[in-house]
């Protein structure tokens, strides 16, 4: 199957599982915070959900609650790049790109950008929450298909730990990839683990 199908289907079966979106996402939260792997994270690379991705406000309110630094993506389509800056609050949230949510920039927030610079080894203190339209058992993504995160995470793969995360339906035991595709440490769905 091709990607573009995959895509096609994928949005299908999202359409069709609209009505257990939150309760999923709300199980999958309730997964990672269980996980060794979030508990001994500082920092926390996660995003605002669009209506068909699992959503992870209950996990990014108690990694606020529990003092770590939680980072939010924001996309420059004139760039055509995407960068993480600090999230501190849903009232410094606007409408980004694509519609998601992102740290907003106001005269009484400076915007704190993710800096990778500064970490010179894989840490296990820094987790990435990854959205996908599908993911394998295999542990391969497949994004959206314009490849904001394989972008982003190339040369940076050994600094952290990629956690896919995806509903049952959006979990397959092969999706097409190509080299340049992220491959998943983790993926965790409301029905999986997969180390």
């Amino acid at each position: 199957m091709e990607k573009t199908e995959l895509r096609k289907q994928i949005k299908k079966l999202a359409e069709e599982n609209q009505d257990s979106i939150k309760k999923d996402s709300e199980k999958i939260c309730k997964k990672i915070l269980d996980l060794p792997l979030y508990k001994k994270s500082k920092i926390l690379l996660a995003y605002m959900a669009l209506k068909d991705e699992v959503g992870l406000e209950i996990l990014i309110e108690d990694a606020l609650k529990d003092k770590k630094k939680v980072f939010l993506p924001k996309i420059d389509l004139e760039k055509g790049k995407m960068d993480f800056y600090r999230f501190f609050n849903e009232e410094r949230l606007c409408q980004g790109a694509y519609g998601i949510l992102e740290p907003a920039k106001d005269n009484a927030f400076r915007e704190e950008l993710f800096r990778w610079d500064e970490i010179s080894a894989k840490s296990d203190e820094i987790l990435v929450l990854v959205p996908g339209r599908a993911f394998s058992k295999k542990k391969d993504r497949m994004g959206r298909g314009k490849a904001y995160y394989d972008t982003y995470f190339t040369g940076l793969k050994d600094k952290v730990t990629l956690c896919g995360i995806s509903f049952d339906w959006q979990l397959f035991e092969d999706i097409p990839c190509e080299e340049h595709d992220l491959k998943m440490d983790y993926v965790i769905s409301p029905g999986e683990v997969i180390l």
